[in-house]
């Protein structure tokens, strides 16, 4: 029997994207200035989510060459600005810190800020869930070098939820639950997270390139105005969370492939064979998963995907994603 392509296969899990969708999280977005964060569909600063024991403010340093600046607007829910760090001088609605070098969105289940692509009004529909994309702009604020070379780190961790237990230690599932950050025994679920939502420092509209794993460098050369002073370099970084395992990492696919090269879509291959376990629930296989594995394979080994995202949806409560820029080193 002739095998099908990977474009039948994925096809064949159409009609379970649908059902998927629904018993994702309700991802929110509550940012405060202090370490990057990504998850925002629509960029905001708000009120941080005094349940998540979310601590750093002492990230900063005296020696760097540049500073972070970012701006945001507010979702459909309209939460509030609200930071206790400076604004150096800054235009309305751009934060920065005192010689800081990273920024910081929290992301919770409470102030949704629109970050579901095509909702504008309807509570239901937002939140971050597989299919979701965003980028996240952010300024770097030079001081004296016209060119510098810069490392982008990102980390991101998740929070789960954790019920309140009654007099008697029985678990309130009625309750409101506060977010914990995993432990020991969560890191298989920090995993999926790691490995099902991808970074990529460049989008030309319809493909992602230059994924943004753990670390990523760049030159950056500032420009000058008519009056010989350096003007603050915009970065983007992209954001998404492939709907299918075809749409991160087969290629050629009609689906919404995320690289259309064969090097950018193996970016993401590469990334799945560190921790195929983490990608894919219940994988125990001991070698390397290639393009032709996978296409062979789909139905199965998308289903693995697939049940990654469902405890996502079932455990995590919000995810806190950290990008500090560093200065790798100086170039005149």
């Amino acid at each position: 029997m002739k095998t099908r392509n990977a474009e039948e296969h994925i096809s064949d899990i159409d009609a379970d994207k649908n059902k998927r969708r629904t018993a994702f999280i309700k991802f929110a977005s509550s940012a405060v200035l202090l370490c990057l964060i990504i998850f925002v569909y629509t960029f905001a600063w708000f009120t941080m989510n005094k349940n998540a024991d979310v601590t750093g403010g002492d990230m900063k340093s005296v020696s760097l060459p540049f500073e972070l600046k970012t701006e945001g607007t507010e979702g459909f829910l309209d939460s509030c600005l609200d930071s206790s760090y400076k604004r150096l001088g800054a235009d309305s609605g751009v934060l920065t810190t005192a010689d800081g070098q990273s920024i910081q969105w929290l992301v919770t289940k409470e102030n949704n800020a629109n970050n579901y692509k095509d909702s504008e009004t309807n509570e239901d529909d937002t939140g971050i869930h597989p299919g979701s994309h965003g980028t996240l702009r952010f300024w770097i604020v030079p001081k004296e070098q016209q060119t510098i070379k810069v490392n982008y780190n990102l980390k991101i961790t998740p929070y789960k939820k954790q019920y309140p237990t009654d007099s008697n230690g029985k678990t309130d599932y009625d309750a409101e639950p506060s977010p914990v950050a995993l432990g020991e025994s969560d890191k298989t679920l920090a995993a999926y997270v790691d490995s099902h939502i991808l970074f990529f420092r460049h989008h030309d509209g319809k493909y992602y390139s230059d994924m943004i794993d753990d670390d990523f460098e760049e030159e950056i050369k500032f420009a000058e105005n008519s009056d010989g002073e350096l003007q603050p370099c915009e970065v983007t970084v992209y954001w998404v969370w492939p709907e299918t395992l075809g749409e991160a990492v087969l290629e050629n696919s009609s689906k919404g492939v995320i690289s259309q090269t064969i090097n950018g879509t193996n970016e993401v291959l590469k990334k799945l064979n560190k921790d195929p376990g983490g990608f894919l629930k219940g994988y125990y296989g001991e070698s390397k998963l290639t393009q032709d594995d996978i296409t062979k394979n789909y139905s199965r080994l998308s289903i693995q995907y697939n049940n990654a995202d469902e405890d996502i949806g079932d455990y995590i409560m919000f995810l806190m994603a950290e990008m500090t820029v560093s200065p790798v080193n100086s170039v005149n």
